[in-house]
């Protein structure tokens, strides 16, 4: 791996108290129902996970080819150039194998349902503008928050003034989005950016549900 200097940041604790209920459903309905009725800190977590990953897996294949028709394993370079928060230059560069049968976009398409696990730190670090320790970060805070530990959130650096708005499909405001963009060590226009296409695809997605659920009552 070419290394580079920089170190990544991160904070932690609890941000929503201690309720344990169970946990929403991680489907993209999630982010509009925090919205509008009063949840658990735990089914806030898990709904926000539920759409960050998907808005992520799709948002990752759209710079990347269709899956092919048969899949396989492959050793692919990675490099993630980007500027950290003080706007320092880095490029680093990683091989890993590469299972396309496993997990991502390919999995998403044929259960329809996103889950952390299927989440590529690397591919995250090039595509979003961060290294990869921060893209391990965020991959494993979404992970946490899928599983309904508030606790999630807020390593990200995120309040809970944040995810209402993004419930919302609203950025947060600029405090939250420099909060997490010193969380990752990434530079705060990178992590509007990447929060900007992020809520985008989330607020499409939303949209077809919901356009489908209408055509359904049709049928």
């Amino acid at each position: 791996m070419k290394n580079v200097t920089g170190n990544s940041t991160a904070t932690s604790g609890r941000i929503f108290g201690s309720k344990s209920l169970g946990q929403l459903a991680l489907v993209l309905a999630a982010v509009t129902s925090l919205a509008q009725t009063s949840c658990t800190d735990r089914e806030i977590a898990a709904g926000m996970a539920g759409a960050a990953v998907g808005a992520i897996i799709v948002g990752s294949a759209h710079s990347q080819p269709a899956p092919a028709p048969r899949c396989g394993t492959t050793r692919r370079e990675v490099c993630s150039s980007h500027r950290d928060y003080w706007g320092v230059y880095h490029r680093t560069c990683r091989w890993e194998v590469y299972d396309s049968c496993r997990g991502g976009y390919r999995r998403y398409l044929l259960s329809g349902v996103a889950k952390a696990e299927d989440l590529n730190a690397n591919e995250i670090a090039s595509k979003y503008s961060m290294s990869f320790e921060s893209a391990e970060l965020l991959v494993s805070a979404l992970a946490k928050s899928e599983a309904g530990d508030p606790a999630g959130i807020s390593t990200l650096g995120l309040e809970r003034s944040d995810v209402e708005r993004l419930a919302k499909f609203q950025l947060p405001e600029a405090t939250g989005i420099d909060r997490m963009a010193r969380v990752l060590n990434q530079a705060p226009e990178a992590t509007k950016a990447m929060l900007e296409q992020l809520v985008a695809i989330a607020q499409a997605q939303d949209a077809a549900r919901r356009e489908a659920d209408r055509a359904s009552q049709f049928n």
